[in-house]
């Protein structure tokens, strides 16, 4: 019996030696499958009765999700507990399914690409950024400890490097399926975001590549919510078609905070998942206003994945859409936030910063006044009493970009691209072409009357040296609206490509300026060439993704273009701009500009100068669709 005894304990003690210890989710996963194989072990009649009362929870389960959406996601573990099971990845390009995410309760996953079965494992979890202690989790971040296979294969990992994404992360619950969003958020890709969850058949395409992921999970189903009716509110939209979206009710999350980068005072907020995770089914208005969408949302795309404040009717109809825009790292521009300012001598004080004006404002002697327009500060400067200096300071750029000398600034609403001003008795717009002037007296004041008339006041001594005072009338129509538009998009104002698009014809495909004010050259990355000095400037811009454009050369007879080309840029990006150094002509043009679209339609663009009896910066490029 001893012999028997000290037998089975040495086999016991090599078993141990030779299995493997686990931790983490390897030991998890292992010790569910033993978990498995003991049960495997129990009678028949045993086996029958678990399985029966299996059946009856699975029908509770269902009947309990047809009925309700209210999930608790307060916590790291109440969330994993819910992603708990097998989500498709979809690729948002193709519309294919593309990988399969198995999520453990403990938050242990494997991720396997479909197309051809390479896999890595590690964990889960969901932590905090902005969110503070009570609140629910606000970020996700997902670790990779196998993720050689998903690499490429002369990839080499070294000792040390981060296999982990981190960032925003959304949650909801449709009537037959329920969905899980991923947006990786920082300074940088990651090794994650760049081949792991790339979903691209080579790995180092970066043209499709994404640093977001969707993925979708079938449910039991379950009743559909009535819509909302006559109210605004925000919501994140999983999917549209052309007449309908789905989405899901967010709570905001407001505070008041400065730009990272350029200390702009702003609404921010971030977005939580209500108790209630449903995706809903809404109508869209057959004259749905989207005029306040921006041009950077994703409402083009079968799942915008994206933050909306959403209007509807007594209908429960969607009547109005916009996009909450990002300001950085996951926290949204909610809104216009008033810029704490004061003056102190010379030194303007904006939010937590300082700036002496005499750097931008040489001569000037006291600083008058200020205004806010729109995202521009305007310090009216003295210099002597016939005319002072106004500086322009920008609250994107966080810097002053723009200098007047004159008096009697004025404009539209709040459109500076239509101020105009004084120097003496003549008129100049906001670029400082001259558009009138006042030929007797001294100019006093200016005015419009209306969009297309200046009134100029003046004052002058009569017959009897008695002072009189009276108006002179000038016609003027802005006609760089869009220029300023793009100008304030360089400067770092998302919402200024939007007023360009706003403004551009329907068949427009870029957007061309000659000789552009000094003002942008900050931002042009023209390099100085002194060999090119007494050239002209020429700037493009691509209205859209993934066109190429060429200057081509006429034919002397002036018929016609050559094959070649002189400069061209390939596979441009939406809002990209190219600045060429050229001669452009006054007479007849010798070059052409040519804008080939991703469908390889062309538009073409005589090159020469813009300006007619006005003076005028830029123009769009159209195609003959």
């Amino acid at each position: 019996m001893k012999k028997l005894i000290r037998q089975f304990l040495l086999i016991l003690a090599l078993m141990l030696l030779v299995t493997p210890v686990l931790s983490g989710c390897a030991k998890a996963s292992k010790e569910v499958s033993e978990s498995s194989d003991d049960d495997s072990d129990e009678d028949e009649s045993s086996s029958k009765k678990k399985k029966k009362k299996k059946d009856k929870d699975k029908d509770k389960d269902k009947e309990k999700k047809q009925a309700d959406s209210k999930v608790d996601l307060s916590t790291d573990e109440s969330i994993r507990a819910y992603l708990a099971g097998e989500w498709t990845l979809i690729d948002r390009n193709t519309g294919d399914e593309a990988a399969v995410l198995t999520i453990e309760k403990d938050g242990c996953f494997e991720f396997e690409r479909l197309r051809n079965g390479d896999k890595g494992s590690g964990t889960l979890s969901f932590e905090y950024m902005v969110a503070g202690e009570g609140d629910a989790p606000d970020f996700y971040r997902i670790e990779f400890d196998d993720i050689e296979e998903l690499l490429p294969e002369d990839y080499e990992l070294y000792d040390g490097e981060p296999t982990y994404s981190s960032g925003l992360y959304h949650i909801g619950s449709g009537v037959d399926a329920d969905y899980f969003y991923m947006e990786e958020i920082g300074n940088g890709d990651t090794i994650v975001s760049d081949y792991a969850l790339n979903v691209n058949e080579d790995l180092k395409d970066y043209e499709q590549w994404t640093n977001s992921w969707f993925f979708v999970r079938k449910n039991n189903g379950r009743d559909e919510n009535a819509p909302k009716t006559d109210e605004t509110f925000y919501a994140w939209i999983w999917e549209r078609t052309a007449s309908e979206v789905f989405l899901q009710e967010m709570d905001p999350n407001e505070y008041r905070a400065y730009g990272e980068y350029n200390d702009r005072a702003y609404t921010a907020g971030y977005f939580t998942e209500q108790e209630d995770i449903a995706v809903n089914r809404y109508a869209l208005s057959d004259n749905v206003d989207l005029t306040d969408l921006s041009y950077f949302s994703g409402w083009d795309e079968d799942h915008p994945l994206g933050m909306y404040e959403v209007s509807v009717d007594s209908e429960g109809v969607v009547t109005s859409l916009r996009d909450v825009r990002i300001e950085m790292y996951g926290i949204y521009d909610m809104g216009y936030a008033e810029p704490e300012i004061s003056i102190d001598g010379m030194t303007f004080k904006y939010n937590n910063s300082e700036f002496d004006v005499r750097d931008a404002a040489v001569g000037a002697n006291a600083i008058m006044d200020y205004q806010i327009v729109g995202d521009w500060v305007i310090l009216d400067c003295h210099v002597n009493p016939d005319y002072g200096l106004y500086v322009f300071f920008n609250m994107y750029y966080a810097d002053f970009v723009y200098v007047i000398q004159g008096a009697n600034l004025t404009w539209q609403g709040d459109d500076l691209s239509t101020a105009v001003y004084s120097l003496y008795n003549d008129v100049y717009d906001f670029w400082g072409n001259e558009i009138g002037w006042v030929e007797e007296g001294i100019l006093s004041d200016l005015r419009y009357k209306d969009d297309h008339t200046i009134e100029a006041e003046f004052s002058f001594l009569d017959g009897n040296d008695k002072e009189r005072t009276d108006t002179q009338e000038f016609e003027y129509e802005p006609e760089d609206q869009a220029f300023f538009a793009y100008l304030e998009y360089m400067m770092g104002d998302n919402a200024g490509f939007d007023r360009l698009m706003a403004l551009a014809p329907d068949n427009a495909v870029a957007y061309v300026m000659v000789n552009p004010p000094y003002i942008l050259d900050q931002f042009s990355y023209l390099a100085p060439d002194e060999e090119a000095e007494g050239l002209d400037i020429l700037g493009v811009v691509s209205l859209f993704d993934h066109q190429t454009i060429h200057i081509e050369s006429k034919d002397p007879d002036g018929e016609g273009n050559n094959e070649g080309y002189l400069q061209g840029f390939d596979d441009m990006r939406r809002t990209e701009s190219e600045f060429i150094k050229i001669t452009v002509p006054e007479g007849m043009p010798t070059e052409t500009l040519v804008v080939y679209s991703e469908d390889n339609s062309d538009a073409r663009w005589d090159i020469w100068t813009i300006s007619g009896k006005k003076v005028q910066i830029g123009t769009f490029v159209t195609a003959d669709w």
